[in-house]
């Protein structure tokens, strides 16, 4: 996930971090194979990293526990300086932190994104919602390649089930975000993750009837927004995540969905709404 943040500067209450983008990010070799664009979920985590540093000395072990809104404004690539502005504001029984993503390409800085974290307790599972049933597989992972452009190491979705197009993801010891922690560290699937898993079933319920794997010769599939993401509870290994998408609103361009992931029964993230954009590669 483009390595470790740097904290480059504080200024009163608010803090700045900074990565570079390197050509050979893991990310990027299996996000748009061919075309070499960082994730959305990457500029969410340059962010997340930058509010762990800045609530370091006021919280023991803070923990992601929303997003509340993200925007997604502008690509970011290969060899651009990806720096996250981040201000905590303590809140309730915990602390919101707005930010700004900036990328600074050849000189000039554009804005990538805007953010507003929550960091505290988990949010209670939400009543009423169910785990759905099991109904067989409808698109295994060769099919799901002849869809989506992902390729490992950021296909995050292993099967789709047919009643209501359920995506699966098994999360194992072997995740590249497992690599190099020790026995004792913690093994939580990162939240960015979830989203990023959840995010390509939604993918598939877009674009199952006109897939297009190449980027290139068609359109890319983008983030436009994130609002009201909520987790519950921790994934860990040895855990399968089941997404639950409910499309809000399908378009020719643009696609609207909410919904849920479970773990066994119980909701581990509630989706408020995410908006996936679909543009050809020449306009990105």
């Amino acid at each position: 996930m483009a390595g470790a943040v740097r904290l480059a500067r504080r200024d009163g209450d608010s803090f700045t971090g900074s990565v570079t983008i390197g050509a050979t990010e893991p990310v990027l070799s299996g996000h748009f194979p061919g075309f070499p664009i960082f994730p959305g979920v990457c500029l969410i985590e340059c962010a997340h990293q930058t509010a762990l540093l800045a609530l370091a000395d006021r919280v023991a072990a803070p923990h992601l526990s929303a997003i509340e809104r993200t925007r997604f404004l502008a690509p970011v690539f290969p060899g651009d300086e990806v720096t996250a502005e981040v201000t905590p504001v303590a809140s309730g029984d915990g602390w919101s932190c707005r930010a700004t993503v900036l990328t600074t390409r050849r000189g000039e800085t554009v804005l990538a994104a805007q953010l507003k974290l929550r960091y505290g307790p988990l949010d209670p599972a939400p009543s009423g919602e169910t785990a759905p049933a099991g109904s067989g597989e409808l698109f295994g992972l060769d099919d799901l390649k002849a869809i989506l452009p992902h390729r490992e190491p950021m296909l995050l979705i292993d099967s789709v089930e047919e009643r209501d197009l359920i995506g699966v993801k098994a999360v194992t010891l072997g995740e590249p975000c497992f690599a190099g922690l020790h026995p004792d560290d913690d093994h939580s699937y990162p939240e960015v993750l979830m989203v990023e898993s959840w995010c390509q079933a939604a993918g598939v319920l877009a674009v199952h009837d006109r897939p297009n794997p190449d980027v290139m010769t068609g359109r890319v599939t983008l983030f436009g927004s994130i609002s009201d993401v909520t987790f519950h509870a921790p994934v860990r290994p040895g855990d399968v995540m089941r997404h639950r998408v409910s499309p809000l609103k399908i378009m020719s361009d643009a696609a609207v969905f909410e919904g849920h992931a479970f773990v066994d029964r119980r909701p581990v993230m509630t989706v408020g709404q995410i908006v996936i954009a679909l543009r050809p590669a020449s306009e990105v």
